[in-house]
């Protein structure tokens, strides 16, 4: 191996099989030119890019399809739910109307998971039902999570509590589907 002194690269060549001069002075390789190899290296590169071109790359599928439901989900415009109001002081009528924005949901129950350690959310669905009068009434939640291997899975039960509790807050009480799914699990700890 030689090093060019300017650059402090490896230049390339084998000095050991130099037989142009003295050994002991490295020889300087031009940059811009290509260096040589030997016979069978067209052989090897197109072998190489069979076995790259033929090898499944799967993690840039599950990148991508991460990154579009993503943008999905931050580009979305909030739509506003009707709460229940049976619960509120005096003063509200059948005709009043109470109405949450769903961003101001999500948030909440984002916080709520993030009081269970090893588990962080990786998508939160609400479960919508469009009403007869033209206003939307949240009826659930499905919540996709990571958690950390020898998380104890009956963290989760508090968890579901936590997200009832939460929507009961912002919605009103109501009778929660609440849905959730371990989607994977990480060596360490998934929260930040």
């Amino acid at each position: 191996m030689s090093i060019d002194e300017d650059t402090g690269r490896d230049t390339g060549r084998d000095t050991s099989r130099d037989t142009s001069g003295d050994s002991r002075e490295p020889h300087r390789s031009d940059p811009g030119r290509p260096q040589q190899g030997g016979p069978g290296d067209d052989a090897v590169l197109r072998r190489a890019v069979g076995v790259l071109h033929d090898e499944p790359d799967t993690g840039w599928e599950e990148a991508s399809a991460h990154v579009r439901r993503s943008l999905r989900q931050a580009t979305r415009r909030a739509r506003r739910l009707t709460a229940t109001t049976t619960d509120l002081p005096t003063g509200f009528g059948p005709a009043d109307r109470l109405e949450v924005s769903e961003r101001v949901v999500l948030d909440a129950l984002r916080r709520a998971v993030s009081t269970t350690a090893g588990v962080a959310p990786v998508a939160i669905v609400l479960h919508v039902e469009h009403q007869a009068d033209g206003h939307d009434c949240c009826t659930g939640v499905r919540l996709d999570l990571v958690v950390g291997y020898g998380t104890a899975l009956t963290a989760l039960t508090g968890l579901r509590a936590a997200i009832t509790r939460t929507l009961d807050e912002l919605l009103g009480p109501a009778t929660w589907l609440v849905d959730l799914d371990v989607v994977d699990v990480e060596a360490d700890d998934p929260t930040p």
